[in-house]
């Protein structure tokens, strides 16, 4: 296997025989918990998306040509684009990575549209890479809500 497919798979955690989506959701808060915890601002986050975004068409790309199937499940580096999108802008705790993990899990299988429509009609890189920034942004819009207006309403803080 080539450079390409190990980070197309977040280091082959891709290749999990259950629930490759989850796995690489997982492995990629390897990544995303310590820029959280250790104060990294929005900003940088946003930066580290956006080139995790461009490095994952780049090996999405690379690594199609070793897949029979043009959206094969154990490319996961878009999975790790979406978690670090659905993180940009939380504060650091264990709440929050679970709950936007939770989230972002959420909105990546139920693919409400424009998701399901990136999903089914966006083929190639794009298509694999673009429907998890999505998910991810909804991820993120209802973890805002939650931390900024319906959680502290009750009296609980993230």
């Amino acid at each position: 296997m080539s450079f390409a497919v190990w980070i197309a798979t977040l280091g082959y955690a891709g290749f999990s025989k259950r629930a490759p989506g989850t796995i690489g959701s997982m492995v990629s808060l390897f990544f995303w918990a310590p820029l959280l915890f250790w104060g990294a601002p929005w900003q940088i986050r946003i930066v580290a998306a956006g080139l995790l975004f461009c490095l994952g068409l780049w090996a999405t790309s690379k690594s199609l040509t070793q897949f029979n199937d043009s959206d094969p499940q154990s490319i996961v580096i878009d999975e790790a684009v979406g978690m670090g999108i659905t993180l940009c802008f939380c504060q650091a705790s264990w709440w929050n990575l679970l709950l936007g993990f939770l989230l972002f899990r959420f909105f990546d299988v139920l693919k409400p549209w424009p998701v399901s429509f990136a999903d089914q009609k966006i083929k190639g890189p794009l298509g694999i890479m673009l429907d998890d920034v999505l998910a991810g942004i909804y991820a993120l819009l209802v973890l805002s809500v939650l931390q900024q207006w319906l959680l502290p309403w009750f009296g609980f803080s993230l």
